[in-house]
């Protein structure tokens, strides 16, 4: 019985360390690479990559460049993670692996793949 509680304590402590490295990682710079498309509300944008096959968006939760003339360009990105809780809560921002505030944006490429 002992064996299990100390198991369920480390269990605990485990996932409370995983826990605060993601809320760390919100206040550093990501950069994500991909194409611009317009998302499912008005004035709304995603950003999508075909990464060794696995798709990855990213929800723009907000930005400071205008993006809207970008769309259908393959760009790289630039900003703040947001935590999902906080993006998801509001209804107009699209579902996406990752949620970003966008501080800069880059043209690659005027054509996506």
């Amino acid at each position: 019985m002992k064996f299990l509680i100390a198991t369920v304590v480390i269990a605990a402590g485990v996932l409370a360390f995983a826990a605060g490295g993601r809320a760390e990682d919100t206040s550093k710079k990501y950069s994500m690479t991909g194409c611009l498309r317009a998302g499912s509300a008005p004035n709304t944008y995603m950003l999508s990559n075909r990464k060794m096959g696995a798709p990855r968006t990213a929800a723009i939760v907000s930005s400071k460049p205008e993006l809207a003339p970008h769309l259908g360009h393959k760009v790289e990105i630039t900003g703040m993670l947001v935590p999902a809780t906080e993006a998801e809560a509001d209804p107009n921002v699209p579902k996406a692996s990752h949620y970003m505030d966008v501080t800069a944006i880059k043209t690659i490429s005027a054509t996506c793949p």
